[in-house]
């Protein structure tokens, strides 16, 4: 049985005793009672009555009660398809809907042109309250009410404009996302489990509220879970949290994806799936709105608040590589910038590929002869895997970059060729961090063992072992180049090439909390090793900002382990880097080490 959330009355003998027309009308008090009571629990009251409007409004005014019905139509006209209306308009189900009136032909009416709705005559006003489908929500603020009342407006001007995407460009439609879900978490639970008609996935969680808030923030927890709940405004009001999203950032696949039928026509939810990046969506069940074909929705912006995504973006485009931490900034990247392109791990083949590590930004800084391209097919890397849009970076607006791969996978050089990159052990092994900077040519044979059914992983560690010397970490200084590390060197040579007019933010490594024990002491080690290395190779270019997210991070709480944080973690960083770009004074104290101004203009090195 369906929850009704929307009530609409009939007034002469109905709300009140009596005929208004002809003088006898007597008001009942508990009923208006009733009305405020359902109000309060966010149960919408319409009207549709057959009187004089300008007196029928006059009375519901004096006695304080008007500003509790939402859209009431006050006519003569017939009933049926007025009830239509009124339904399609505040975007309900003909299910959630309740019609009382006093008369049986007004009902018959009703149903006709409403075959799914519920009618009752008004000896069911007394059991309105106990009735378990009007058990709402506490909503003592009106909130609802509120909402549903904008809503009312949106329709009325709506119907000045004949072509209806007109209209939502003049509405001021705005969307901001709030990527603290826990601290609305009811909101999300119901919107998940009380939406229909936009709902998407349908997947819901238990029913008990202490059972649904525990499933969700356990869900939320997950590293690989991105998530927000979506606000709308308009020029008519303000809608509140209407939609809510999580997406499983490996799989790049949305697992929650609803929204309060309240939005419905407004291109919320096709505004947000484009510019989320069009992540897979198993749509189960029957929605009210086609995700995939229409006109674009250019009538959606998002305001301008520092601390929200403001449509535009400070800049039109950026250019994130590194590992999980850029593709979780990404996610909120991609709702300010119009361009958002990631470079980041992934999986080929069951192994994990690491462009991140700064070794593959040979080809972007210098190329790969023949010889070397033919040794790193057969260690199983494609072409692609050694080129960047870095080649490109001045194209882009701003380039976010971190290179926490070099701390933890070693490098190896090919005999012939001269090659020499990391061979990551993500994928092919069940240990944590498996590599640390150590010689894995030695377990050649447990791992090709373990492995025996891939075929291209098989091929590769032989060509490893055969062919290539092992060179231990690129964070080791080179007695070849004044001491200076491989890594130093790389990323000297990539921030020469991208010149002076773009704000580069490179993301240091976590070095751990003094007594923490979330990561092994040799990482923690490299992890430092790294972060000189950075500031070092850094200190020559005055666009260059070092991020510290020790700046972000108040305890282990913050933290899944030493190269992984909490989601809020990688906001406020992303907000920080905001900030920063919006700033005309600089240098910004929020979240660097050491930020430097721009310095635009000046000599390429």
């Amino acid at each position: 049985m369906d929850d009704i959330r929307l009530i609409i009355w009939d007034l002469d003998e109905t709300f009140w005793s009596g005929t208004l027309a002809e003088g006898s009308m007597e008001y009942s008090e508990a009923n208006a009672a009733v009305v405020r009571a359902l109000a309060s629990r966010g149960i919408i009251n319409s009207i549709v009555s057959r009187n004089d409007a300008e007196r029928t409004l006059s009375v519901l005014k004096a006695h304080g009660i008007l500003d509790f019905f939402v859209m009431p139509v006050i006519n003569f006209d017939p009933k049926g398809q007025q009830i239509t209306e009124i339904v399609r308009a505040l975007n309900f189900r003909e299910q959630a809907v309740l019609f009382i009136d006093d008369n049986p032909l007004n009902l018959a009416e009703a149903l006709h042109y409403n075959p799914s709705i519920n009618v009752a005559a008004p000896s069911a006003i007394a059991g309105l309250l106990s009735d378990p489908r009007l058990a709402g929500a506490p909503d003592p603020a009106l909130l609802r009410l509120k909402h549903y009342q904008s809503l009312a407006s949106r329709a009325v001007k709506m119907a000045d404009f004949p072509d209806n995407r007109e209209f939502l460009r003049q509405s001021g439609i705005t969307i901001s996302i709030d990527f603290d879900v826990e601290g609305n978490i009811d909101r999300a639970v119901e919107i998940i489990n009380r939406t229909n008609q936009l709902n998407f996935t349908k997947l819901r969680l238990p029913e008990d509220r202490n059972a649904a808030r525990d499933t969700l923030r356990a869900h939320l927890n997950d590293r690989n879970v991105q998530a927000g709940l979506v606000h709308v405004r308009d020029r008519f009001g303000d809608h509140g949290f209407v939609g809510f999203y999580s997406k499983l950032v490996h799989a790049n696949a949305l697992q929650h994806f609803a929204f309060s039928c309240r939005i419905l026509g407004m291109g919320v939810e096709r505004w947000l799936h484009e510019r989320l990046g069009k992540p897979n969506l198993a749509i189960v069940g029957e929605v009210a709105t086609d995700l995939f074909s229409g006109p674009p929705v250019d009538w959606i912006g998002l305001p301008n608040d520092p601390d929200v995504s403001d449509g535009s973006g400070p800049h039109g485009s950026i250019l994130l590589r590194g590992g999980c931490e850029v593709q979780a900034i990404d996610h909120f990247a991609r709702l300010d910038f119009k361009t958002s392109v990631v470079e980041a791990p992934f999986n080929r083949d069951g192994r994990f590929i690491v462009p991140n590590h700064s070794r593959f930004l040979m080809g972007a800084v210098g190329g790969l002869t023949p010889a070397q391209r033919h040794s790193a097919r057969a260690l199983g890397f494609t072409d692609q895997d050694f080129s960047s849009s870095l080649s490109r970076a001045r194209s882009f607006d701003v380039l976010v970059l971190s290179f926490w791969a070099d701390a933890h996978a070693a490098v190896y050089r090919d005999r012939l060729s001269g090659l020499t990159v990391p061979f990551h052990l993500e994928g092919l092994t069940e240990e944590p961090h498996p590599d640390n900077g150590r010689d894995l040519r030695p377990h050649i044979a447990g791992l090709i063992e373990r492995n025996a059914g891939n075929v291209g992983v098989v091929g590769a560690l032989r060509h490893l072992a055969k062919n290539f010397d092992y060179c231990g970490s690129t964070l080791a200084p080179m007695s070849a180049d004044a001491g200076k590390s491989m890594f130093e060197v790389t990323l000297e040579r990539v921030l020469r090439r991208i010149g002076a007019n773009v704000p580069v933010y490179i993301l240091l490594a976590y070095e751990g909390r003094e007594g923490s024990a979330l990561a092994p002491r040799a990482l923690l080690e490299h992890l430092h090793l790294l972060n000189d290395a950075t500031r070092r190779a850094a200190q020559a270019f005055p666009t260059v900002r070092l991020i510290d997210p020790m700046s972000f991070i108040q305890d282990d709480d913050d933290l899944v382990d030493a190269t992984h944080f909490r989601r809020l973690i990688y906001f406020r960083i992303y907000q920080a880097i905001r900030r920063d770009l919006a700033s005309e004074a600089r240098p910004s104290a929020d979240c660097a080490t050491r930020w430097r101004p721009f310095a635009a203009g000046a000599a390429e090195g």
